[in-house]
């Protein structure tokens, strides 16, 4: 059952990334086009572009979450290598707090910013900032899921 939802979680979160970063492919591009033959292009575009960039990027930290790909200091384990469990644990724990802290200040920060407007596109600004409390409590499922199996794993290592 938990396991159906993080993937159901994961599917939602990699359809967005691949939705929003071709969306950013084609405006950068088409910018591009615009002023190298026309010497001119839309001002919204650039905003729409910062814009799909913050999305590509918070989607990006949900998926490498779940996958354990975020940077690490791998080179504690080399130094401390009977520490290694209580190492990955404090590191678990310690991002855990980090994305429930982010995903209430974002949450914070998107409702006190719900009514600013946006300059070239017109729109507010929630719809930009809402990525931020989605995919950070997202990352923390995926993070707890990830300890959830790490100590499964454990569990039936030694029976």
């Amino acid at each position: 059952m938990i396991d159906k939802f993080i993937g159901f979680l994961s599917k939602i979160i990699q359809i967005t990334l691949v939705v929003v970063l071709t969306a950013l492919v084609l405006t950068v591009f088409s910018q591009v086009i615009l002023r190298f033959f026309f010497r001119r292009g839309f001002p919204w575009i650039d905003e729409l572009s910062r814009f799909l960039f913050v999305w590509v990027v918070f989607c990006g930290i949900a998926i490498a979450t779940l996958h354990n790909s975020h940077m690490a200091l791998d080179f504690l384990y080399g130094f401390f290598p009977k520490l290694k469990t209580v190492l990955n644990i404090l590191y678990w724990v310690i991002t855990f707090a980090f994305f429930v802290a982010l995903t209430y200040f974002s949450a914070v920060y998107t409702k006190n910013n719900a009514q600013m407007i946006s300059s070239a596109l017109r729109i507010r600004y929630v719809y930009v900032y809402m990525i931020l409390p989605i995919t950070m409590g997202i990352s923390s499922i995926f993070m707890l899921y990830r300890m959830k199996n790490f100590f499964k794993a454990r569990k039936e290592m030694k029976t």
